[in-house]
């Protein structure tokens, strides 16, 4: 539930309440066979109860009118509540930690300018795209901080290092004189910008628009595309980095939130350029043999090279 000034998620320990009926299930049915055995049984009631009664129900409220961050734990047992300020929040995060049998396991977390941090339950559980959607949601909401711990630490001074590219790039090309061409009876503003000893050249156009974006990146030669699980994850963060560092902002990407990478592009563009979009069907429609044939001769004759110098075209 969501409206200008209040936000609440609903957090449900789904898996744990189904085990503990599976668990229940099972010692019942083990009642009525032939090798049926009380403790066995007996055990199996036990966790199946604690499985349904001690796992809370958590109800996490942001409410800006009161300026609080409210987190409330309801189970059979009680309630708990624990109120934060949202003036207190420097950032909101989804934790890792290694499991048992060498897998992630993940938790979310509210981390205080004090250098507290609150996690949302005392436990970590599997489910890392679900979570991160809760601190993401939060984070937009209250305008706070943060960053995904997946996969480890990895992640975060690059994502540190973007971020500032992004800002640098972003002040520069919005300060740089504007040049007209008129092309085709479109009119298009060209704006150049140095940074880190390379150029940035942004083309556009205010006469035509569209209610999503396509975001097309050149690859290097041989690289794959992540279509699923941890890699995919880790691709789309980097691809909404990435989008700043060429001075890209939400107004040119709109519904950015709702972005998935492009799992099937043209064969004529796959070995050259990796894509990002809004809407996958619509951009599929808007890559014709216009767009396609041309991109995919530009990547033909300036192969995309991990180390360029400034003789060489750099990323398009």
């Amino acid at each position: 539930m969501n409206d200008h000034n209040r936000l609440v998620l609903h957090d449900r320990p789904a898996i744990l309440w189904f085990f503990g009926l599976m668990a229940i299930g099972i010692g019942f049915a083990l009642v009525f066979t032939a090798r049926y055995d009380w403790f066995v049984s007996s055990g199996l009631f036990v966790l199946g109860a604690a499985l349904l009664v001690l796992p809370a129900e958590l109800t996490i409220t942001a409410d800006k009118a009161a300026g609080v961050l409210r987190l409330v734990h309801r189970s059979i047992l009680g309630k708990r509540v624990r109120e934060v300020g949202i003036g207190e929040i420097d950032s909101i995060r989804v934790e890792r930690s290694q499991s048992s049998d060498g897998g992630s396991v993940y938790r979310v977390a509210v981390y205080l300018k004090d250098g507290q941090s609150i996690p949302f339950r005392s436990y970590y559980s599997s489910g890392y795209n679900s979570k991160a959607q809760q601190a993401g949601s939060l984070r937009d909401f209250l305008n706070v901080g943060g960053l995904e711990q997946d996969p480890g630490e990895l992640l975060n001074p690059v994502s540190s290092l973007l971020q500032r590219s992004h800002e640098r790039s972003r002040d520069l090309l919005a300060s740089s004189p504007v040049e007209e061409r008129f092309i085709m009876g479109i009119r298009w503003q060209v704006r150049k910008a140095n940074y880190g000893g390379s150029s940035i050249v942004r083309i556009f156009t205010d006469e035509m628009k569209w209610t999503g974006f396509l975001y097309l990146a050149q690859k290097a030669p041989g690289q794959s595309t992540p279509k699923g699980g941890m890699l995919a994850s880790l691709n789309r963060m980097i691809f909404e980095q990435s989008i700043g560092m060429f001075g890209f902002d939400e107004t040119d990407t709109p519904n950015r939130e709702f972005g998935e990478t492009v799992s099937s592009l043209d064969p004529q563009l796959e070995p050259h350029f990796t894509a990002f979009t809004s809407d996958p069907e619509s951009a599929r429609q808007l890559l014709d043999p216009w767009v396609v044939r041309p991109m995919a001769e530009w990547g033909s004759r300036h192969p995309l090279k991990m180390v360029a110098n400034n003789k060489s075209p750099g990323q398009l």
